[in-house]
């Protein structure tokens, strides 16, 4: 029997550890409006996949700068 604290299901969570419970989910006007700015949770995706390094790419950009 595991801990009582812990769960057997995975938890999805936010950068500062908050969890999300339906990651899918974003805030918007209306039903199919457009998306808010002050949905935490997707700013904060998109924030990551912005600053997400690609190793392939990294490697030409020592080569053209010196």
């Amino acid at each position: 029997m595991g801990h009582p604290k812990f769960s057997d299901t995975p938890v999805y969570t936010a950068s500062n550890g908050a969890p999300i419970f339906n990651p899918n989910a974003s805030q918007r006007v209306g039903t199919s409006g457009p998306l808010l700015l002050q949905d935490f949770h997707l700013i904060d995706l998109l924030a990551h996949f912005d600053r997400e390094r690609i190793p392939e790419r990294y490697v030409f950009l020592d080569v053209y700068s010196s």
